[in-house]
């Protein structure tokens, strides 16, 4: 009889952090474009669909961007004080 053979399969685990650099190439792009999707962010970082979202996440979480649109159609721009007051008054009054 042949030796059973126990196949293991382990998860992928990768690690991302974004860099300054990261943060300042988007800015740039966006100072340059008026927005950014997913798909420039990828093409201009060389990164992952996971990854660029992490990214435009925590930019967004820190008040760098401003996320538009839903689904497919999300763009990321940078904000306006205003923007972020108007943001700031729904939450409170949601």
């Amino acid at each position: 009889m042949g030796e059973e053979i126990e196949r293991v399969i382990m998860p992928l685990i990768t690690t991302f952090k974004a860099t300054d650099e990261m943060n300042q190439k988007v800015i740039q792009f966006i100072k340059n474009n008026k927005s950014i999707t997913n798909k420039q962010g990828r093409l201009l970082l060389g990164l992952g669909y996971e990854q660029v979202i992490r990214l435009f996440n925590k930019m967004v979480e820190s008040g760098e961007l401003l996320r538009e649109g839903n689904t497919s159609s999300v763009k990321y721009r940078m904000g306006t004080e205003l923007d972020f007051i108007q943001m700031e008054l729904a939450q409170r009054y949601e």
